[in-house]
């Protein structure tokens, strides 16, 4: 699986902006997490918005081919 300076910068944007947005609607009390370990959410929260990122663009240029 090769990686592109663009996917990098695609993984790095919607982990911040993914966990961002988490934080946000805990902040408002929209849901929580039993064991926060950072910023209220868990550390877990920014790779996994980076991976579901990554897989989203992936499987679109899987179909647009």
């Amino acid at each position: 699986m090769k990686k592109s300076k663009q996917e990098i910068k695609t993984f790095i944007f919607c982990s911040f902006f993914g966990a961002l947005s988490e934080a946000f609607s805990i902040y408002f009390n929209v849901w929580t997490y039993n064991n926060p370990s950072f910023l209220e959410i868990p550390i877990w929260l920014f790779p996994l918005w980076g991976i579901a990122s990554i897989f989203m663009v992936r499987i679109y240029l899987f179909f647009e081919d």
